[in-house]
C-alpha cells in the first residue's frame, strides 16, 4: 500500500543522507553531488517535510495528551510522534525535538 511505499522511500532517503557524511569525509564531491540529486528526486515522492517548529508543536500536543513529565517518558512520546508525524519528518529530527521538549519540562 501507499504507506509502505512512503516508508521505503523515506528509508532510502535516510540511507543516502547517512552516506553523504562518509562521502564528504572522503572528499568524494562527485558522489556527494550524485547522492544529493538522488535525494532530491526521492523527496518529490514523500509528503511535505515538517519544519522544526511544526514538529515541536506536534510534540508539545503529544506530551500534553499523554501527560509526559520527564525524559523517562521519551519512549511513549516517540511512539506517538512517529505514528502521528509519519514520513513528515525523519526519526532523527523527531528524536531531537522530543529530547528538547522533555528536557524543557524537567
Amino acid at each position: 500500500d501507499d504507506n509502505k511505499i512512503i516508508e521505503l522511500i523515506a528509508k532510502e532517503v535516510k540511507g543516502k543522507k547517512d552516506a553523504l557524511i562518509d562521502f564528504k569525509k572522503g572528499e568524494r564531491e562527485d558522489l556527494v553531488q550524485q547522492t544529493n540529486r538522488e535525494i532530491e528526486i526521492l523527496q518529490k515522492y514523500l509528503p511535505r517535510q515538517l519544519s522544526k517548529d511544526e514538529i515541536k508543536n506536534e510534540i508539545n500536543a503529544i506530551v500534553e495528551k499523554i501527560g509526559a513529565t520527564s525524559i523517562k517518558d521519551m519512549g511513549n512520546v516517540m511512539k506517538e510522534a512517529k505514528a502521528k508525524i509519519g514520513a513528515g519528518a525523519d526519526g532523527r529530527t523527531i528524536n531531537e525535538v522530543v529530547k528538547e521538549v522533555l528536557q524543557g519540562i524537567s
